[in-house]
């Protein structure tokens, strides 16, 4: 990986039992690295780093050298003058063992001698503070939304640059890069800060992704620049995949129509490839003026690879706007394809089928929102699980829904908002005491992928909110994505933490079920089923309430409006572990979707890679930190050995190359005469020429 060594000090030693403190730390992918829970912690009180260090001595009197860890730390200042007076009188006055200033990197370069000797962990050091995989849940979003745009933006600017089309942004990339790694400090990110911390993350954040979105927009337009006008009839639109690989998903655009004309009563917009028509609807647009001139089309479609893919709109003029069939208040929606059969129950609101080719995939009073108990306590340092229930949202009333949506009167509080060629829109109404939901169901009419949207407006204190889909009963897996790997989850009921997706893996019967989020990380899985966790409501950098004076009020985590998106599928285990992944990736890094009318006095870009089969994945495309070679890093997510076909494509080359389970592969390469060489994380050269 470029990196040797790991000093850390949590999970504690009474939380996680490990083979010794020192040992190696074996990856997914079998690679290893040193690591050193140290002894003691990470600081020393003020004044008392001389009395600390002399009674952490001891602990260390078995092994031929160690690594004591002295200084206030991030508690007030780092090193005092007296304590290092304290530290340096009682290294000249010790004879019995030999104390020196050192650094980590020295005391790695002597544990290496005995590297062979020393036990090995192929585990994680999950879970501690478990409050911390959601508490301030805004912060998590934005910093994924980042890390998605940055590295998005680094594949589309990497490919338009490379095709001499712009210059590579490389200081604003790296301005958007030290955004990221700030936010990810350990008091931010976790969202155990105050308030004012949280704020100003969130301000960092989005000043990352306007660096971004600028990048992005210059390096599509350059992109698009070779693409022929439009027709004077069509509205085209452009989508650019910058994954190496052919992306299925669902587009969402909007644009306007060339003017508003009262006589004009509906226009109706369909979608063109190539010639061909392709599946296609209109949905309600995010403005709400009463004319018919803003347009949110909606299509499905299958994306070339690092291209630019085109679609011509046309209108067509209709007498009146097509009416959205609706069922009767409390009657079930039954929606029904060749693949897919579901029942959303008219009373409650909640999924009561989810059948995939006659195969259940939940039990009853699926997608119910459930409200936990909780603690103050913003990190929940000491809770491994959240598993007491209080209460579930429930369906709103008419007259409720018809209050709560501002509308006059009353209003069905689950209904068809959309319904079409490529997909039906459920819409559903709920409550909690001081709280509200609404739920989008996107049920698909090509293929298994149900999209779950929740919009939800949360006013509750010390308490938890989590979504439950009950499970069949069946001896389960529980597995979720980490970095450039999977892990392992409990499945005892115990909060876990994964990226953006986890899978119940159904050993009975050979199919699993996978959730791909947008910025969520904790959850838990049980006999009950699977609970993802949306957000919590301790007080801001709190920890024991009998500690905490009950004297005024305690502003608390995030109270309001917080939205989430969730992708749900279902298929054999072999499948769904599969493809999982890209599909992951495709859903965080979206394809770049825009009505644009070109000049067509530019080039076309060809792709730069291409990646021939359906698990490898491009993770990184970018160039090099030092010159002007470009850097691909490749990685298998499965815990099987693959082999891809790689076409570089802009240099008319192809490798054969094969990659161990969970091994990434990095390569640099001469964008001048295609000379390619394999590299670490650092860009340093590991095996010559491939």
């Amino acid at each position: 990986s470029g990196y040797h060594s790991y000093l850390f000090g949590r999970p504690r030693s009474w939380e996680m039992e490990l083979p010794d403190s020192e040992f190696i730390w074996v990856g997914f992918d079998g690679s290893e690295i040193m690591a050193n829970r140290f002894r003691g912690w990470y600081h020393t009180p003020l004044g008392k780093a001389r009395s600390v260090t002399e009674e952490r001595i001891p602990e260390l009197a078995a092994k031929a050298f160690g690594v004591l860890l002295w200084g206030v730390g991030n508690h007030g200042g780092g090193v005092s003058r007296q304590d290092l007076d304290d530290m340096n009188a009682l290294i000249a006055e010790r004879d019995d063992v030999k104390l020196m200033h050192s650094t980590p990197e020295a005391y790695f370069d002597q544990l290496a001698q005995y590297k062979r000797n020393l036990p090995r962990w192929r585990q994680d050091f999950n879970p501690w503070a478990t409050g911390c995989y959601t508490s301030q849940i805004r912060v998590k979003q934005k910093h994924r939304l980042l890390e998605n745009e940055l590295f998005s933006a680094e594949k589309m600017a990497t490919i338009a640059a490379a095709n001499g089309l712009i210059d590579y942004p490389r200081q604003e990339l790296n301005d958007a890069l030290i955004d990221l790694l700030t936010g990810e400090f350990h008091d931010i990110l976790p969202g155990s800060s105050i308030m004012e911390v949280e704020e100003d993350a969130l301000r960092l954040f989005d000043h990352g992704l306007e660096i971004c979105s600028r990048i992005k927009a210059h390096a599509f337009f350059a992109l698009a620049g070779g693409q022929a006008p439009a027709a004077t009839d069509t509205i085209p639109i452009f989508v650019f995949n910058p994954h190496p690989y052919t992306v299925k998903t669902v587009i969402e655009c909007e644009f306007n129509l060339a003017d508003f004309d009262n006589n004009r009563i509906y226009s109706l917009v369909h979608v063109q490839r190539g010639g061909k028509w392709t599946p296609a609807q209109i949905e309600q647009e995010s403005s709400n003026m009463p004319m018919d001139w803003r347009k949110k089309v909606v299509f499905y479609s299958e994306l070339a690879a690092q291209q630019m893919n085109r679609f011509d709109c046309r209108i067509e003029n209709v007498p009146a706007k097509p009416i959205t069939t609706q069922i009767e208040s409390g009657e079930n929606i039954h929606f029904k394809t060749q693949e897919l059969d579901i029942v959303i129950n008219g009373q409650t609101g909640l999924m009561d089928r989810w059948q995939i080719h006659g195969v259940d995939f939940i039990n009853e009073r699926a997608f119910q929102a459930i409200v936990c108990d909780d603690i103050v306590d913003s990190w929940a340092r000491f809770e491994k699980r959240f598993d007491l229930v209080l209460a579930a949202f429930e369906l709103m009333l008419p007259e409720d829904a018809g209050e709560f949506a501002g509308l006059p009167g009353p209003l069905s509080a689950l209904r068809m908002i959309e319904d079409g060629d490529v997909r039906m829109v459920v819409e559903g109404l709920y409550s909690f005491h001081h709280s509200h939901l609404i739920m989008h169901f996107k049920l698909p009419k090509i293929g298994t992928e149900i999209e779950v949207e929740l919009r939800v407006y949360w006013h509750e204190k010390t308490k938890m909110l989590k979504l439950l889909l009950p499970m069949p009963p069946a001896h389960h897996r529980y597995i979720g994505q980490t970095a450039f790997g999977v892990n392992e989850l409990p499945n005892n009921g115990d909060e876990a933490v994964s990226q953006k997706w986890c899978a119940v893996l159904d050993l009975d019967r050979d199919v699993a079920l996978s959730c791909i989020n947008d910025g969520i990380y904790g959850s838990d899985f049980s006999d009950e089923g699977l609970r993802l966790t949306l957000l919590r409501s301790p007080i801001y950098s709190g920890e024991e309430i009998d500690k905490i004076p009950q004297d005024r009020f305690r502003a608390r985590l995030d109270q309001g409006e917080r939205v989430y998106k969730f992708w749900f599928n279902g298929g054999t285990i072999a499948d769904r572990t599969a493809r999982i992944d890209r599909e992951a990736l495709a859903k965080n890094e979206t394809p770049y979707a825009l009505s644009y009318f070109p000049h067509g006095k530019s080039r076309q870009a060809q792709p730069l890679i291409l990646l021939h089969d359906d698990v490898i994945q491009l993770s990184t495309a970018k160039y090099s930190e030092e010159g002007d070679q470009i850097i691909f890093r490749l990685f298998n997510p499965t815990d099987s050995p693959q082999s891809s076909l790689i076409e570089f494509a802009k240099w008319n080359r192809h490798e054969e190359i094969s990659f161990q389970p969970f091994e990434i592969k990095s390569f640099r390469v001469n964008p001048h005469d295609f000379t390619l060489r394999e590299i670490d994380l650092m860009e340093n050269i590991i095996n010559g020429n491939v």
